[in-house]
């Protein structure tokens, strides 16, 4: 009924115990998963577990919080995404939110296009990360989109109006995670009741961003369902019509 387009199930806040956390998310309806490399030594471990289990896919990528300790090479890269399981590439971005944009901004900008030039060129879903660096987002991601047309997904969306619109014009997905829960994020919530149904995903980011009632604790797929809950009241319409929309919309992106 829901999938959970974007979590970590190799960090070990989830694999230590992956049987019960998978077992939780089939009881909440959670009927797949796409668990995220965010680090190239991730790489093998995300795609052990999505072979393991039928309903979990990959996507592998390197965050930009890790450009100043490692930039593989496309041709480093490259290899991985001939696994069947891998669907994705990301997530890649931009993040300012600790660096120093002064210093940072060249590194990030390489391993960004790494991954951006392997989404072109696959033809798979970039999975795109962006913290307090709109601007930059926007420019080299309309910018590469000029020269080679490519699809995204705008993950863990907490950004403005002005940017998600931009990218949905570009044919982009924009992805809902806990954060529309909380109480302070009004101006999120605003932002996606402005999002199309069929460009709507949602995700746990688990172990991160526990929704409402869970904050604090460790988050997991099966949270998925209180996103999606609050999502459909914020759309106005049943929690049955927003789990087949956001299905139907991963599995159309990802050619499933």
């Amino acid at each position: 009924m829901l999938i959970d387009s974007h979590c970590h199930l190799d960090d070990e806040r989830l694999s230590l115990g992956l049987e019960a956390v998978l077992g939780r998310a089939k009881e909440n309806h959670i009927t797949g998963m796409l668990s995220i490399a965010a680090r190239f030594e991730e790489f093998k471990s995300v795609i052990k577990i999505a072979e393991k289990y039928e309903n979990v896919w990959a996507s592998l990528g390197i965050h930009p919080a890790e450009a100043g300790k490692e930039n593989p090479s496309y041709e480093t890269l490259l290899p991985f995404y001939g696994h069947p399981k891998v669907i994705g590439v990301g997530e890649g971005g931009f993040d300012f939110y600790y660096a120093d944009k002064a210093t940072d901004f060249e590194r990030q900008r390489d391993l960004f296009l790494t991954q951006i030039h392997l989404a072109q060129d696959l033809d798979k879903p970039l999975v795109v990360h962006t913290r307090d660096a709109e601007p930059e987002t926007r420019d080299i991601l309309q910018s590469e989109f000029k020269n080679k047309p490519f699809k995204a997904i705008m993950h863990c969306y907490t950004g403005t109006w002005d940017l998600a619109k931009d990218m949905l014009d570009l044919g982009f997905y924009v992805s809902a995670s806990g954060v529309i829960t909380f109480k302070k994020a009004d101006d999120i919530r605003d932002v996606f009741s402005k999002v199309p149904m069929d460009r709507l995903l949602v995700e746990t980011d688990a172990p991160y961003l526990a929704p409402e009632p869970y904050r604090g604790k460790t988050c997991e797929p099966a949270y998925t369902l209180e996103t999606a809950r609050r999502l459909a009241s914020l759309k106005g319409v049943s929690f049955e019509d927003l789990a087949d929309q956001t299905t139907f919309n991963f599995k159309d992106l990802f050619g499933l």
